[in-house]
C-alpha cells in the first residue's frame, strides 16, 4: 500500500501562559480518494485536557475513511507552518526531536513509530 498523505493544521488563540487550542483540521489523500475533517476540543476543559496527542490526531484523520478496512502502514504528514501546528499536541515533547525543519514552513519526519 502506498503512503497516505495527511495535511494538518491547528487553530489557536493567544492567551495568558500557553495558547488555547480551538481546532485541529486535516485533509487526506489516498490514491484517488480525498477526505477532510475537523475536531473541536471541548472549550470548558482545562487546556492540557483539550490538546490531542499525535496518535489521536492521526486516528481522527483516518478513522472514518478506513472504517472496516485495513489502516495504512505508512502515513506522511505535511503542514504549512509545522512547528506551530506540532506545538499544539499534548505529547510534543516526545516527538519534537524527530522532526527536521527545512526552509521554515516545511518539515520532514525522521521515521517515528506511533501506535494508533
Amino acid at each position: 500500500m502506498a503512503a497516505v498523505l495527511v495535511g494538518f493544521d491547528a487553530e489557536w488563540q493567544t492567551g495568558t501562559g500557553e495558547n488555547s487550542v480551538l481546532s485541529y483540521q486535516w485533509y487526506g489523500i489516498d490514491g484517488t480518494r480525498h477526505w477532510s475533517g475537523i475536531y473541536y476540543p471541548e472549550q470548558d476543559k482545562p487546556e492540557d485536557k483539550r490538546r490531542l496527542k499525535l496518535h489521536q490526531w492521526v486516528s481522527f484523520a483516518l478513522q472514518y475513511q478506513y472504517k472496516g478496512r485495513a489502516w495504512p502502514t505508512r502515513i506522511v504528514m505535511a503542514g504549512h507552518f509545522t512547528p506551530a501546528e506540532m506545538s499544539t499536541i499534548a505529547d510534543f515533547g516526545t516527538y519534537k526531536r524527530r522532526f527536521d525543519i527545512i526552509l521554515l514552513p516545511f518539515s520532514v519526519t525522521i521515521p517515528a513509530n506511533i501506535a494508533l
